[in-house]
């Protein structure tokens, strides 16, 4: 994909560069399994049901399930630990 024109960000956001940075040189696929690592990391792991990743990306948890293991997404890697009672 090749744009003709930069991208043009409102001038008072303040994430307009910092988003441009994390575009550069990345394919879609390694920002996407970015944007799902985050989120997982948010929601503690959590994949399903209210509050979940996959509520929050607004995809099915089976779909976001099959992305996850097509970019070698494990539980494991968000790094969350099991909560303790």
């Amino acid at each position: 994909l090749q744009l003709h024109r930069p991208l043009k960000f409102a001038p008072d956001s303040p994430d307009a560069s910092s988003f441009a940075n994390i575009l550069s040189n990345k394919s879609l696929a390694e920002i996407e399994r970015e944007h799902i690592l985050f989120t997982l990391k948010q929601t503690g792991g959590r994949i399903r049901g209210e509050g979940g990743a996959a509520e929050i990306l607004q995809i099915k948890p089976t779909t976001l399930e099959a992305r996850m293991k097509k970019l070698g997404i494990k539980k494991l890697h968000t790094n969350i630990l099991p909560a303790t009672k």
